[in-house]
């Protein structure tokens, strides 16, 4: 469970939208700056409306403390009610023990003020300041007290008070404004982040759906981000990332080809297999020593690693430089089961690893006039079509229907099953060669057209070099034709061959020479041309 925990938080953690998160960040911005701000100018502009209203109330008690000090005791009542009357603020005048002798507030009892904060620093220090809650008026209040006389004995202190909402009026109408001001910022910034976020998330989408392309394998999707910043440099990147993935898979596209070529033009059966014992290359010599049929090609090759003997063979090989040897016994040849002689190297993979390559020859004999028995069979072929069109000389046609019968007699009797040679269909067989490309065309985005006037003609195969020249013809024409365009394959049947023709509208002339040189023996042919920017080449298998 503890092991699974963070991948499954992570499946289901919440995704938060890019232009969320850039919201979000001009808020807490603006927020940062705003409200610090707003709270300390409320703070500060406060203090220094009290302060000043303070000190504007001590000026105005120094003159009323003068006034009570001068003023003899008869007629002190006459004089604080004076004051009372004249003083816009509230006015209290108390005796040295607390005791009120004046208030601006009529009708409510008073009672002694000997406990009144200010009161109190008045008769200690001469001076006294508060704001507090009023005991008569229950609202906050900003009292200032003097005694008076200010020197001389003490006749008692008069004190003015302001409620406190009357000196912050002006601070909350301001503040007022400025809320509305700020309310008016976070509006803005809202929307410049909204339309910022836009301005970024788009071209990050776009990289976004340019790298999911690559990712499939689509390395030619536009990334569609054009601009001088970091995001455009990143598109740059993508498109040189793109391209240099493109220059690689096409040349190691056309060096896969090239040691194809190279691997089937051996004389020998060739297997290459993968460090996990996977059979990758097959050539067409082994598919044609080993049996080995198209639907299941891989499988079967792949088997024969997997053989005891076979894998022992393979042990000893990974010790020595030289390889190990011995018979290939596979069980699906029946009788032919010594015939096959079996070399098994470990060659270097590049990697620090090894993978295994098996060399396949024939010990026998009949394999060896298999290319007889095609040119024998080529002859028959051609000796019947004779036949068949010597109608006027009904006696000369008989004589070469005879001829093509002995020749057929000798091939049957010359093959060690007693059969003829193995001859295929050309529309399977060249379906089967343009399966096997498909991938690499499709790197090159070609397509082919196939146009076969009779799917059902068969030609003779012998050690799979039909197979094999059908593909050097279309790997040639892959590797040489002009990408983004449509190769017309045509077949025709002629009277002792089957003609396969490539044609592509652009590109650079395909090389068949060796093609040519191993048809020949069976009695098939190769060629080339070029026109223009034109490219054709074809092929000609023996019929069977």
């Amino acid at each position: 469970m503890a092991e699974g925990g963070p991948g499954i938080l992570s499946r289901f953690r919440p995704k938060v939208p890019l232009h969320f998160k850039v919201m979000v960040s001009y808020l807490g911005v603006v927020g940062l700056v705003l409200l610090p701000t707003l709270f300390y100018l409320r703070t500060l502009v406060r203090g220094n409306l009290r302060e000043a209203t303070e000190v504007r109330l001590e000026s105005e008690l120094d003159a009323l403390a003068d006034r009570l000090g001068r003023a003899p005791e008869w007629e002190l009542p006459s004089v604080i009610h004076l004051i009372i009357e004249a003083m816009p603020q509230r006015v209290t005048i108390v005796d040295p023990r607390g005791n009120v002798l004046g208030d601006s507030i009529e009708g409510q009892p008073l009672g002694s003020h000997a406990d009144r904060p200010e009161i109190v620093q008045a008769l200690a220090e001469g001076r006294g300041r508060a704001i507090r809650e009023s005991d008569t008026t229950k609202s906050e209040r900003i009292y200032v007290a003097r005694r008076y006389p200010r020197e001389g004995p003490l006749r008692g202190v008069v004190r003015l008070s302001v409620p406190s909402h009357d000196v912050d009026a002006p601070l909350e109408a301001s503040f007022r404004f400025i809320k509305k001001a700020g309310a008016l910022a976070l509006t803005a910034a809202v929307i410049l982040s909204f339309v910022a976020a836009l301005v970024v998330s788009r071209p990050l989408r776009r990289l976004k759906e340019a790298i999911e392309a690559y990712a499939s394998g689509d390395f030619g999707h536009p990334v569609g981000v054009e601009s001088s910043d970091e995001l455009g440099e990143v598109a740059d990147a993508l498109r040189a990332l793109a391209q240099g993935i493109r220059d690689r898979l096409v040349a190691a596209g056309e060096q896969q080809a090239l040691l194809g070529h190279l691997i089937d033009e051996l004389p020998v059966g060739i297997i290459v297999y993968d460090p996990l014992g996977t059979a990758v290359e097959v050539n067409g010599r082994a598919r044609e020593l080993c049996r080995l049929p198209a639907n299941d090609e891989i499988e079967r090759a792949s088997s024969i690693l997997k053989m005891p003997e076979q894998a022992m063979l393979l042990g000893a090989a990974e010790s020595s430089a030289e390889g190990a040897s011995g018979p290939l016994r596979l069980p699906w040849l029946g009788g032919r089961v010594a015939e096959l002689e079996a070399l098994w190297l470990a060659a270097p993979d590049g990697t620090g690893g090894s993978r295994a390559v098996l060399i396949i020859t024939s010990r026998s004999l009949a394999v060896k006039v298999g290319a007889l028995e095609s040119h024998l069979m080529s002859s028959v072929n051609l000796l019947r079509h004779a036949a068949k069109a010597a109608t006027p000389d009904p006696s000369f046609a008989a004589r070469l229907e005879r001829a093509a019968d002995e020749g057929e007699r000798l091939c049957m009797a010359a093959h060690p099953s007693g059969q003829p040679p193995e001859t295929l269909e050309i529309g399977p067989l060249l379906g089967e060669v343009l399966e096997e490309l498909s991938a690499r065309a499709a790197l090159r985005k070609l397509t082919f057209a196939l146009e076969l006037d009779e799917p059902s003609a068969r030609v003779v195969e012998l050690e799979g070099r039909s197979r094999h020249a059908l593909r050097a013809l279309l790997d040639g024409m892959i590797s040489e034709a002009s990408p983004d365009v449509e190769v017309r394959l045509e077949g025709k049947v002629e009277t002792a061959q089957v003609r396969i023709t490539a044609r592509a509208p652009q590109g650079r002339k395909v090389k068949t020479k060796a093609i040519g040189e191993m048809l020949a023996s069976v009695g098939g042919d190769a060629g080339s041309k070029h026109t223009g920017d034109a490219s054709e080449a074809w092929v000609k298998l023996p019929r069977g």
